[in-house]
């Protein structure tokens, strides 16, 4: 049934990253708060903005199950449209994570306010930056997404430092296990 009512959409934008002023170059500029974002992105040069939904049929088919008291039904869907928003979130980090390895970035997992110390109260702000309206996702006055099946995350891109290096005697060190390089002559 789940499979029926459910409209998987998302929506994402990147964004130039200061990791000290812990700001999102957006305009206007997106200041992070909370300690757990500012670690989680430490040495990120850029960020993605992603929102995703599963749409609000899904959301009025669970409500009406309950209400006619086929609670367990409900309970099933809303269990598995839990699953789906989470699939539909991972599909778009695999999708984004092969476009931005061509860029020579590598990504961090997502991360999504309320994690950790970083305020819920920032919610406006990611669906605004990641469009998340376009695609039907607004807030409740208690900051919660809306439809209640729906994602707003961070996803920070860094650049892997080439690991090959001079040691005190001048030649040269490889970690080939950390380097992202794949044309390096130390490769074998």
């Amino acid at each position: 049934m789940a499979r029926l009512i459910i409209n998987p959409t998302g929506i994402w934008n990147m964004y130039d990253y200061d990791n000290k002023a812990q700001t999102i170059e957006t305009e206007p500029k997106f200041s992070l708060q909370g300690s757990s974002i500012e670690k989680h992105l430490k040495e990120c040069e850029k960020v993605i903005l992603l929102a995703a939904t599963l749409g609000i049929e899904v959301e009025e088919k669970i409500t009406s199950l309950f209400e006619e008291g086929k609670y367990g039904l409900s309970i099933i869907l809303d269990a598995a449209a839990t699953a789906a928003i989470e699939q539909s979130a991972d599909l778009m980090e695999k999708a984004i994570g092969d476009q931005v390895n061509r860029m020579g970035y590598k990504m961090k997992w997502r991360f999504s306010p309320g994690y950790g110390d970083w305020p819920i109260q920032q919610q406006p702000e990611m669906i605004k930056h990641s469009h998340g309206d376009a695609i039907g996702i607004h807030l409740t006055e208690s900051m919660m997404l809306e439809p209640r099946k729906s994602i707003t995350a961070v996803i920070g891109l860094y650049k892997l430092k080439d690991s090959c290096q001079k040691n005190n005697n001048a030649e040269m060190t490889h970690n080939c296990e950390s380097c992202n390089r794949l044309d390096c002559p130390a490769r074998r």
